[in-house]
């Protein structure tokens, strides 16, 4: 970079008078000093780690909890104020969903595939509608939980007619974030299994955050 109120050295112009009080820039050493772009400074895992970080203080706004420990009982609470009537949510809670597959439950039906057999789509959706079942009248009529994250293997193809039972089991309470292991099985054995994160939160709040 050339000096205040000088031409660089190197420049066809070099040794020209310069008005007092301006500067000149050797085009060929400038360097750019806006942000670079994101994934040239981070590593990608650190950019998602920090979007799942920032989408998780977001739910923080929605709801709050009150645990109590050793027993690791959440109570749901809002306003300050604590309710008395609320059960425990503690791990142990399980419940089991059946399901005999039509063509409506198919990858080619839920266009994830083009196969008739029980789609990958539906076969997420069974486990947490175990997870929910698991849930049943242990939260304040306010009170839901809410899908954060699903980790799945599906295993083998189920064809339509074949009924399939979906289990979910409540295995680690962290505030108000609930850790489920899922599984799915039939007359063959194991369908799928995995892992099901859901979040306690405010129903309307929640709902008038999305509008």
């Amino acid at each position: 970079m050339g000096e205040a109120c000088r031409v660089a050295p190197h420049h066809p112009d070099a040794g020209a008078a310069v008005e007092a009080g301006c500067q000149l820039l050797d085009a060929a050493v400038i360097e750019v000093t806006g942000r670079e772009p994101l994934v040239l400074r981070e590593h990608l895992g650190e950019v998602a780690a920090r979007a799942q970080s920032d989408a998780e203080d977001a739910l923080d706004d929605v709801v709050f909890d009150h645990v109590r420990l050793p027993e690791r009982k959440v109570f749901a609470c809002f306003g300050g104020s604590s309710y008395g009537t609320a059960v425990a949510v503690k791990p142990g809670l399980t419940a089991t969903i059946d399901l005999t597959v039509e063509e409506v439950d198919t990858a080619a039906s839920l266009r994830s595939g083009d196969v008739p057999m029980l789609g990958t789509p539906r076969v997420v959706a069974l486990v947490e509608e175990a997870s929910v079942a698991a849930l049943a009248g242990r939260l304040e009529p306010h009170v839901t939980s809410v899908g954060m994250r699903v980790q799945l293997d599906h295993l083998i193809p189920v064809p339509v007619g074949v009924t399939v039972r979906a289990e979910a089991t409540l295995e680690r309470v962290e505030g108000r974030r609930l850790s489920f292991t899922v599984s799915v099985n039939n007359e063959r054995g194991l369908v799928a299994a995995g892992k099901l994160t859901r979040v306690l939160v405010n129903r309307e709040r929640f709902i008038e955050r999305a509008l």
